[in-house]
């Protein structure tokens, strides 16, 4: 019997007089009701010391940032906007940030609503926010300068799997570590799993000598705990009215074990205890210089564009005199998902692959402005019975999690939506849309 789509739930909060957020599931705020913004500046990006290392990259360089507790995207914010105004124009920022219970998209925008400075960015991060399901989710921004990895679902089970990740920002150096950790869980008294010993040792295996982490809480238990995977802490000042915070650097480089740590995983490079069998991942010791793509559809111009974008010349080859004459030729091409109700590789695929998609064109346009993306929405019409009832399901697990995802139309909402005369209920995406590939290309 197959399983159906796994859930995962949303954050429950309820707002203060001065409009901030407060999580009901963990009794805590989400950021100081002094200044969520200045907070993050202070906890981790000038503990980290960011301005200067961001300044100090060199061309294409990445540096890497992991979270723990994504919350409402402010420390990627303030990274974000810090990165842009100090490293050089071609460096690279990977985010990698996890959360067990994301905002729904409308508690988003309530809440970085509170920082107009920011606006240029959040609107960025709200039109792309993936959907809530389990799971990785990548979003690139800046023509893929900035690189947002979102790990919904518990970060004990999830940070251990970029140990395995393959993402040149991860693999660019030999240890495939992190540069700097923002360790923003609620506090640890309240939220207990984001700073167990596991979580910690990942955390360790993630680091290498010189990577630095900060955190609001100056708990005697978090110090030991860095502290037994490598890193030297020490207490400063805490933000406002917070009298200590921790900040510490990775000093030892000591190997922390972990399930999975077997003598094949270190010997052959393509098997890992995360890998799926089909998983092969070929090691390289340096960035190819030049690469050469047979093909000029889209996604051969999708790689070349990718592969630019990172300082690698490309050169396309294609026996016709243009761009996008084959398959790709089609004038007209629908961005739309079909969704299963039931869990799986693939349901899970489509799951991330479509927002995915559909935040890539948004990007594109921005970038491109006579691309013309028609975001004018899809409906997936119920030509039967078992497919309205499939889409019924589906709309009622969206619901649970987010009420902003598909939705579930009947014939007469279908029919004033289209403005043309439907005669069955439709499952509609809202922003999904249609453009010419020969344009992308």
């Amino acid at each position: 019997m197959s399983k159906t789509l796994e859930n995962i739930e949303a954050a429950k909060l309820e707002w203060d007089e001065q409009g901030q957020p407060f999580s009901t599931l963990f009794n805590d705020v989400y950021f100081s009701k002094a200044s969520g913004l200045e907070e993050s500046r202070y906890v981790f990006l000038q503990a980290n010391n960011l301005q200067e290392r961001f300044s100090l990259l060199g061309e294409y360089q990445h540096f890497v940032i992991a979270e723990t507790g994504f919350g409402t995207g402010l420390n990627f914010l303030a990274a974000w906007q810090l990165f842009s105004q100090s490293a050089p124009a071609n460096a690279h920022l990977h985010f990698i940030s996890t959360e067990l219970h994301p905002l729904k998209i409308a508690d988003l925008q309530r809440a970085l609503a509170l920082w107009p400075e920011l606006s240029a960015l959040s609107s960025q991060l709200i039109d792309s926010y993936p959907m809530p399901t389990p799971g990785m989710h990548f979003r690139n921004f800046e023509s893929g300068r900035i690189h947002l990895s979102l790990l919904l679902g518990d970060a004990n089970v999830l940070l251990p799997q970029v140990l395995d990740s393959d993402h040149p920002a991860i693999t660019h150096t030999e240890s495939r570590a992190v540069d700097a950790w923002f360790l923003d869980g609620f506090a640890p008294a309240k939220n207990p799993a984001l700073w167990s010993e596991q979580l910690l040792q990942t955390l360790g295996r993630l680091s290498r000598i010189g990577t630095t982490a900060a955190t609001f809480t100056a708990a005697g238990d978090v110090k030991r705990a860095l502290q037994s995977v490598g890193f030297s802490v020490k207490k400063i000042t805490g933000f406002g009215k917070k009298r200590d915070m921790i900040t510490a650097v990775k000093t030892e480089s000591n190997h922390i074990p972990y399930k999975g740590d077997t003598e094949q995983e270190k010997t052959d490079p393509r098997h890992s205890a995360h890998d799926t069998p089909w998983h092969l991942s070929s090691k390289t010791d340096k960035k190819p210089e030049h690469v050469v793509i047979i093909g000029s559809g889209i996604a051969a111009c999708t790689t070349a564009r990718t592969l630019a974008n990172k300082g690698i010349k490309v050169t396309v080859i294609d026996k016709n005199p243009a761009a996008a004459r084959g398959a790709s030729g089609n004038p007209q091409a629908v961005l739309y998902s079909k969704i299963s109700t039931n869990d799986g590789y693939l349901s899970r695929f489509v799951l991330a692959s479509y927002p995915y998609a559909l935040h890539y064109y948004q990007q594109l346009q921005r970038e491109y402005p006579d691309l013309v993306f028609h975001p004018c929405g899809v409906m997936q019409l119920a030509v039967n019975e078992k497919t309205e009832k499939q889409q019924g399901t589906l709309c009622d697990y969206f619901n649970q999690i987010d009420n902003a995802l598909p939705c579930f139309l009947n014939t007469e909402q279908a029919t004033d939506i289209a403005n043309l005369p439907i005669k069955h209920a439709a499952l509609f995406f809202e922003k999904a849309g249609w453009l010419n590939p020969e344009n992308v290309c």
